[in-house]
């Protein structure tokens, strides 16, 4: 499985990765921490070469922030099988940014919320219009933002849920299940559903 991990900062793509990649055995990387680590010298080309060395010929990886632009989208078309576009109200993802970095301020958190919007958000149609990207609410709790991603990997047919999904929600009514969506070309309603 080849998983790219699409939201606006302080939508939970890190906890979400690290989750997965955890639970099925499976590579998480984060192109922030590649960059974080790489020197600066070496620019953002030997970055996004970095990034392309590391995941190789690997059979399955869970990606986020990565590519970052639909121009990085195109250049290197990563055979991915599905994107998680984690959707979250920017006050929440907003909030979750400043209260998780006692370091970043109100005009550095809303930074880089502007530039996700400008540079990485149009990466949302370019997925949905090949088919492959899945919509999770993920205003939520991570448990619950998991557990809409088991789902959503699941109708992909891209994991096989071993009855996983049941034992989640062991207990809990039908109607207050989770659910996923897939954009098919669709508009994206802010909870998510078939």
């Amino acid at each position: 499985m080849k998983i790219l991990l699409l939201g606006m900062p302080g939508s939970g793509k890190s906890t979400l990765g690290e989750k997965l990649g955890k639970n099925f055995k499976t590579l998480f990387l984060s192109s922030l921490r590649v960059y974080n680590a790489w020197t600066v010298k070496e620019g953002i080309n030997s970055h996004d070469n970095a990034v392309l060395q590391i995941i190789g010929d690997a059979e399955a990886y869970i990606l986020e922030g990565f590519p970052r632009t639909t121009k990085q989208a195109k250049k290197y078309d990563l055979p991915l099988d599905v994107v998680l576009y984690l959707s979250v109200i920017p006050q929440i993802g907003m909030e979750r940014l400043l209260s998780s970095d006692a370091d970043l301020d109100f005009d550095a958190a809303l930074d880089n919320v502007c530039n996700y919007t400008e540079h990485t958000a149009p990466l949302v149609e370019f997925y949905k219009e090949k088919k492959i990207l899945y919509t999770i609410d993920a205003n939520g709790p991570p448990q619950t933002v998991y557990a809409k991603a088991i789902i959503a990997l699941n109708e992909a047919g891209i994991i096989e849920a071993f009855n996983c999904i049941e034992r989640i929600f062991e207990g809990i009514p039908d109607e207050k299940k989770p659910d996923s969506k897939k954009d098919n070309g669709s508009q994206a309603g802010s909870q998510a559903g078939k």
